[in-house]
């Protein structure tokens, strides 16, 4: 590498120098001392409840919290990001359906009542019997993809979600629509591949460590002819059998709701 002479290095300075004060300047036009106290207490608000959040800024502060019940503003968020990746798979061919805790939510909640519910408050809360949707402190919403799908899927969300931010991790496992770059509310996508030395059994290339106490690997022939199911007034599509899949993905115990994200058995 060559020298840098005195002078050079003085001019590399000033340049850089030069562009921290531009980046300064600029931040400061764009956040005003009143802008940036609006901004602190709409993000304290948030946090203790008296604001909802918008896509606009960060999500609620119980919003992973599976012993509190989610907010009005989180679920609807939520419903609008799956309306919206609906809309655009349907329109590009893509093969998706409802899974893990959204299938559990369309399915179970018509099975249950708050009284299910016990550590959540129970104050006020209608009799009878939840409607198909999300599960009353579930955080997001989860549905598969075949696999040999990816590259048109991405592409539709790419065209029609051009508003939310795609979280790829990595290419061709999963993909994350959150709400925008600052809310994380989300949907998750996670794509079901055709294993290549035993045609017919789906897995995932790569599993988290949550994926450890729930079902895996599953014949396509359990998934197919897929069924519409309603989830928060949407018709969505699931597997054929909802409850032999629920059974297959949580357990015997499935239809009893507990404050977590699975019953700690491992599968």
């Amino acid at each position: 590498m060559a020298m840098r002479s005195p002078a050079q290095r003085r001019r590399q300075q000033e340049a850089r120098r030069q562009a921290y004060q531009q980046a300064q300047d600029a931040r400061a036009v764009e956040r005003t001392p009143q802008q940036r106290r609006r901004n602190r207490m709409a993000l304290w608000e948030i946090a203790d409840g008296t604001k909802p959040c918008t896509a606009l800024t960060p999500r609620c502060s119980d919003a992973r919290d599976y012993d509190s019940e989610l907010r009005p503003c989180c679920r609807e968020l939520i419903v609008d990001l799956s309306r919206e990746v609906a809309a655009a798979f349907d329109a590009a061919g893509v093969t998706y359906w409802m899974d893990y805790g959204t299938l559990l939510g369309a399915f179970r909640n018509p099975l249950t009542t708050w009284a299910d519910y016990p550590w959540l408050p129970q104050e006020d809360r209608p009799a009878g019997p939840l409607t198909p949707g999300i599960i009353p402190h579930d955080k997001d919403a989860d549905w598969g993809v075949m696999g040999d799908q990816w590259q048109p899927a991405h592409d539709a969300l790419g065209t029609h979600c051009r508003d939310r931010t795609l979280r790829v991790r990595p290419p061709r496992v999963s993909i994350k629509v959150c709400a925008s770059h600052k809310n994380n509310t989300n949907l998750d996508l996670f794509f079901w591949h055709e294993h290549h030395r035993r045609p017919g059994l789906m897995h995932r290339i790569k599993y988290v460590g949550v994926d450890a106490f729930k079902g895996k690997h599953f014949d396509k022939a359990d998934l197919f002819p897929l069924q519409p199911l309603e989830w928060e007034g949407l018709q969505l599509p699931a597997p054929k059998d909802p409850e032999a899949w629920l059974e297959f993905r949580y357990g015997p115990n499935w239809r009893t709701p507990i404050p977590a994200n699975h019953d700690g058995v491992k599968r």
